[in-house]
């Protein structure tokens, strides 16, 4: 490989180095962190990739029950690819071709130990090239790129904030405070969330599983006591919860990952102002962005692009050689 780079799992006695290294990548989210990780109780692998002792790439993925997959689907895990070191030190051609080289020795090191790969790639990972180059003219071998959106709302200056707000996100968080919607926190009310987090999806006809539910509250309990996660509640005038959400952060931004109504009292614009006033107090503990979490689908898509955030695309890479390399087993 170019420039003396190799790749190889990682061990757990490197588990520090790995979190060190999330926490300083550009791509770094909580989502590859040992903590998030180790939440699922699924197997995983941590990939580094080296230049002589220094970790300059890697990625973490979850296994299937074979072992000889990454999982297609992980459950509330929205970025789970390939991170880099911090390069923009570099010169822009330096960086690319580096970065580029770090890609192809990850993708080397994955091919080695799975049949079809999954990753999730976060909207800071932009050069997908490598993974078209690595089967160029191979058909049929080949890995399938598909674009996604989410949007992320700047809080440095959150009168500038709310200035980006288009009109109708405008009107509904006026609505709110015409109908004395209160915003409370309530970060030992799970069980409040969870009840309205149930009524929003039976609303839409659709039973959260077993697991779904295990999950969540595995989530909640695992970054409410690292001071990682917020529960948000709107009240109406009567004491009755209108709207929730649940917000998790790390040391970079926050993420808007479960959001919850209540189906009888959903039009009067809590939700709305129930995300204002969580942008003001995520602004007041020092996040200077909240990443919305996924814009893809048309009603949520347009809900939360209301908020005036960027819309930036992220890539999901995948790749299924399973009749192929059982031709060759």
């Amino acid at each position: 490989m170019a420039q003396n780079l190799f790749s190889r799992p990682l061990s757990e006695d490197e588990y520090d180095l790995w979190d060190e290294f999330v926490n300083n990548s550009p791509q770094g989210t909580i989502f590859s962190s040992i903590l998030w990780l180790k939440m699922y109780g699924e197997p995983f692998k941590i990939f580094g990739c080296f230049k002589g002792q220094e970790l300059v790439g890697g990625g973490a993925v979850f296994e299937d029950e074979t072992a000889k997959n990454t999982k297609s689907l992980v459950y509330f895990t929205p970025y789970q690819g390939i991170i880099f070191r911090d390069n923009s030190f570099m010169k822009i051609p330096d960086k690319i071709s580096f970065e580029k080289n770090i890609t192809f020795s990850l993708i080397e090191e994955l091919e080695k130990n799975y049949h079809e790969i999954f990753l999730y790639n976060h909207w800071n990972f932009i050069d997908v090239r490598p993974f078209y180059w690595h089967c160029y003219g191979r058909a049929g071998d080949e890995y399938i790129v598909t674009l996604r959106y989410t949007s992320l709302v700047d809080l440095n200056d959150i009168s500038k904030t709310y200035e980006q707000f288009d009109d109708d996100t405008k009107y509904e968080i006026r609505k709110a405070e015409k109908n004395a919607i209160e915003i409370v926190r309530g970060n030992d009310s799970f069980d409040a969330f969870n009840k309205l987090h149930e009524a929003t999806f039976n609303r839409q006809g659709i039973k959260r599983t077993d697991y779904e539910v295990k999950l969540i509250k595995r989530i909640y309990d695992a970054l409410y006591s690292k001071r990682l996660c917020k529960l948000f509640f709107a009240k109406t005038k009567d004491g009755v919860n209108s709207a929730a959400a649940m917000i998790i952060n790390d040391c970079k931004r926050a993420y808007y990952l479960f959001g919850a109504s209540d189906p009888e009292t959903r039009n009067n614009g809590a939700t709305s102002l129930l995300l204002w006033s969580i942008f003001n107090e995520l602004h007041k503990d020092g996040l200077k962005e909240i990443d919305l979490v996924g814009v893809n689908s048309p009603k949520r898509g347009r809900f939360k692009m209301g908020f005036g955030g960027l819309l930036v695309p992220y890539m999901l890479v995948e790749r299924k050689l399973t009749e192929i390399l059982n031709e060759k087993v």
